[in-house]
């Protein structure tokens, strides 16, 4: 049996997001529920609970601001040409939430044990994902959609959790293990 993947991330409220934004994702891809929609922190990947908790223990996240940042544009995640989710940029890049991330992401990633990350900071929101062989028409449609122009919406982003994957299919995606307010100290 393989150990579940973790994450440390920042809970969206899904409510600070137009009505109609997961809904108008294309037919095929799999939307994420409201209460799953996230900006990852740090991927921690398959290791043990142990292991992410002590990761998760690194932050005195009481002592963090809560952050606000905006929507941007709609884009594709992953690979350009086969892209592995699809949802919102956040920000301008040089926002609270990418000074956040910067901070926080290779600190959490030692204390599980895992390599610092290669990549640039991309602050996003995943809204949803394609099957695992998606075909070009899924694809297609979801190349017409990063298209459209969406407007900014303020996000304000006031939590961090840790994550695993949620034990049951069909329902939500992933579930909360831990979870703290930020600037509550």
């Amino acid at each position: 049996m393989t150990r579940p993947n973790w994450f440390v991330a920042l809970p969206v409220r899904a409510a600070e997001l137009p009505t109609d934004l997961l809904d108008s994702l294309p037919a095929g891809i799999r939307r994420f529920r409201p209460e799953d929609l996230h900006v990852t922190v740090a991927f921690l990947g398959p290791v043990t609970e142990t292991t992410a908790l002590e990761a998760w223990a690194v932050g005195d996240w009481s002592r963090e601001p809560p952050l606000i940042t905006h929507t941007g544009a709609r884009a594709g995640f992953g690979n350009p040409r086969r892209p592995s989710a699809y949802g919102l940029d956040l920000g301008d890049g040089d926002d609270p939430v990418a000074a956040f991330l910067r901070r926080w992401r290779d600190p959490l990633l030692a204390a599980a044990g895992r390599p610092p990350e290669t990549r640039a900071v991309r602050p996003h929101l995943t809204l949803g994902r394609p099957p695992r062989r998606p075909g070009e028409a899924i694809h297609a449609r979801a190349r017409d959609w990063i298209a459209v122009e969406q407007p900014p919406v303020p996000l304000h982003l006031d939590r961090i959790a840790l994550y695993t994957r949620a034990p049951q299919r069909g329902g939500r995606r992933f579930t909360r293990v831990r979870e703290s307010a930020l600037g509550s100290g």
